[in-house]
């Protein structure tokens, strides 16, 4: 049996919701943590964007690298097998912190998509498109996630259970969901689907804030039954910047204590 799962990316902006995810909890079934893969991960975007002086010969990259490359594009997927290079420093270290180098990764690949100029000759496989580059950083990051599964695949036995945000002093339910399609963790917060909060009680305002990477959200606050009004326990983006598709539309909370709510479960 495979130790990998099923898994491709149609573009760099699909591997950090996945890797939120995995932080939620994972199987490992391959030789590396999610810290590790993380960092080959960021290692290698970065390795391609800023060059390097170990290639191969030029005769090499436009023969051999670029057949490679090509069946790597054109198929999808990765050859098996093949050690990292490890004077080229992309070999990750033996102990990586999971959330510390996911954090690191979605740096580089906001690093990575703020790039406008052209990007150096690929070291192994000859000159590439911006579209070649990105889709062989996609492959590459399936192949190595691939091989983590999400503890809700992983696990047999037993229900899935719910993570709860409440407002902190009435202890009101405002939002409910499982890990996966009702609430993703993203950039250390949490966000929700719209099904899965108190859509009667919270109340999306004019109020805005301004992140310089996500784009522009609203302030949500919540309409107590005793008639109080807390101001700012979420936010919604309703058109986020590119790279931030996933959480549009989504009710985004603040995990652990914070504020005036408090989360519940996982």
């Amino acid at each position: 049996m495979s130790n990998r799962r099923p898994l491709s990316f149609g573009s760099l902006s699909e591997v950090m919701p996945e890797v939120d995810r995995l932080l939620l909890g994972y199987e490992a079934r391959g030789r590396w943590s999610l810290g590790q893969v993380c960092q080959h991960l960021a290692r290698t975007i970065r390795f391609g964007v800023e060059g390097s002086s170990r290639r191969l010969p030029w005769l090499l990259r436009r023969t051999v690298g670029r057949a490679i490359c090509g069946r790597v594009l054109a198929t999808g997927r990765m050859p098996e097998g093949i050690p990292a290079p490890r004077g080229a420093g992309l070999v990750p270290q033996a102990r990586a912190d999971d959330r510390a180098e996911a954090e690191a990764l979605r740096a580089t690949i906001r690093y990575f998509q703020g790039i406008a100029g052209p990007l150096p000759e690929h070291p192994f496989f000859g000159p590439l498109t911006r579209e070649e580059w990105e889709r062989l950083h996609c492959i590459h990051s399936a192949h190595h996630l691939s091989f983590l599964r999400p503890g809700s695949e992983g696990a047999r036995e037993g229900p899935s259970m719910a993570i709860v945000i409440r407002e902190s002093s009435s202890g009101a339910e405002l939002a409910r969901g499982e890990s996966g399609t009702g609430v993703i963790p993203y950039e250390g917060n949490l966000y929700f689907d719209p099904a899965a909060v108190q859509q009667g009680a919270l109340r999306v305002t004019e109020r805005t804030y301004t992140c310089p990477y996500k784009g522009t959200c609203n302030w949500v606050d919540y309409q107590a039954a005793d008639g109080r009004t807390v101001r700012d326990v979420a936010w919604v983006y309703p058109e986020p910047k590119p790279g931030h598709e996933a959480i549009r539309g989504r009710f985004g909370f603040y995990a652990g204590a914070r504020g005036s709510t408090r989360q519940e479960g996982a």
